[in-house]
């Protein structure tokens, strides 16, 4: 569950045009005016440096500008008072939440607490913190906010509109991020700081697509009818350890005289990460010179199937062709999908490993009334739930 909120400020709580570009030509002064720029050369001065700085911050220090200067001659010259105006729907939909709302914004203090107070939204801010000399590293203040609030980094949401600047190092570290921007630009959530309550809820409350064993059979026969159609024989069949391996079962009872081997990826393993994950082939043996039919349940993001196939070309596989039976991707690295949606999927393998994971995670600070009301309504039996919470209260 989300326990707090990390919001950007300027284009994620307000968008008017006509400020932003403010903002941007008192930059584009500032710079001028302190590195004896003419206007009429700044974009082409901007455009030679912009790789060497990322952000303004790396700017400011690269040319041994003052920050405080900059907030001063950018921001607190500026009176939003002219361009915002009280934002009723945005405050409903902060109280709404009623968790923690903090603040993280390259602007002033001043200019900040000015903006916040025209919006209507100061009173739901718990803190607002303008970047500033010693306050540089947005990940750094991400990490201080939620170890002040004793939290971890997965109940938290960070919102922004630069992906590179406000989210991905965050994502990485394994906050939850919310991109307001256009479709398909980067990892498209919401267009506006008004869909919000959308894009929490998704992380909530989940959409998950359920599975029993009579829809398992159907994904399998499709998936079957694909492999068989494209002309494609294995000399081996590989399941990916734990989840893959009762697919790779059922695949391979399709196919005759073909071996069943495993293969283990350990995303998170001493040092290992999501993108470079632990891959153990140590139980395949020989498999040079053949080509392999690799099979996993569910595919995320594309890592485990795309960087095991490497793996086994590389160790001298011929070739390899990758089976998911649900891909959440939104492009798939697998060769044949059984099914491709973005919901999460849960199969009679998985669902009580699912279950404890929200038990023990997303809802472990709730009553267990809430953890039943919760998981019911996502679409979890009452027996499956009661049975997981009375197996947590004894220890599974």
């Amino acid at each position: 569950m989300i326990k707090l909120l990390i919001l950007d400020q300027e284009g994620t709580l307000y968008k008017d045009k006509k400020l932003l570009y403010k903002i941007r030509e008192n930059t584009q002064e500032f710079f001028c005016k302190r590195l004896s720029i003419n206007k009429n050369n700044y974009f082409e001065w901007y455009s030679k440096n912009k790789k060497d700085f990322p952000n303004i911050f790396e700017a400011l220090k690269k040319f041994n500008l003052s920050i405080k200067d900059y907030h001063a001659q950018v921001f607190d010259i500026v009176n939003p008072k002219e361009y915002l105006n009280k934002d009723n729907s945005l405050f409903k939909i902060l109280k709404t939440l009623r968790i923690p709302i903090y603040i993280v914004t390259s602007s002033s203090t001043q200019y900040s607490k000015r903006v916040l107070e025209i919006l209507g939204i100061s009173g739901l801010v718990k803190e607002a913190i303008s970047l500033s000399k010693d306050k540089q590293n947005k990940i750094k203040i991400y990490n201080e906010i939620i170890t002040k609030e004793k939290l971890i980094s997965n109940e938290v949401c960070v919102v922004g509109d630069n992906w590179d600047i406000d989210l991905k190092d965050a994502k990485e570290e394994g906050f939850k991020t919310v991109f307001i921007g256009k479709k398909d630009e980067k990892p498209f959530i919401i267009k506006s700081i008004h869909e919000l309550l959308f894009a929490i809820n998704q992380f909530n409350y989940p959409k998950i697509d359920f599975f029993d064993w009579e829809k398992v059979d159907r994904i399998i026969s499709k998936l079957e009818s694909k492999i068989k159609s494209s002309k494609f024989y294995p000399d081996l069949i590989v399941g990916v350890a734990r989840d893959g391996l009762i697919p790779a079962k059922l695949i391979n009872d399709r196919f005759s005289n073909i071996d069943l081997k495993i293969v283990s990826c350990r995303r998170y393993y001493h040092g290992s990460s999501k993108e470079n994950p632990k891959i153990q082939t140590e139980m395949l043996e020989n498999i040079r010179s053949k080509k392999i039919l690799l099979i996993d349940d569910v595919e995320d993001n594309g890592i485990t199937i795309q960087k095991i196939r490497e793996k086994l070309l590389e160790i001298g596989a011929l070739e390899v062709k990758s089976v998911v039976l649900y891909s959440r991707a939104k492009k798939s690295n697998a060769d044949f999908v059984g099914v491709h949606r973005r919901n999460f999927a849960i199969f009679p393998w998985n669902k009580f490993q699912e279950l404890r994971e929200f038990l023990e995670t997303n809802l472990s600070s709730f009553s267990e009334k809430e953890k039943l009301r919760v998981l019911t309504s996502m679409d979890f039996s009452r027996k499956d739930v009661f049975y997981c919470i009375k197996r947590l209260t004894k220890g599974f």
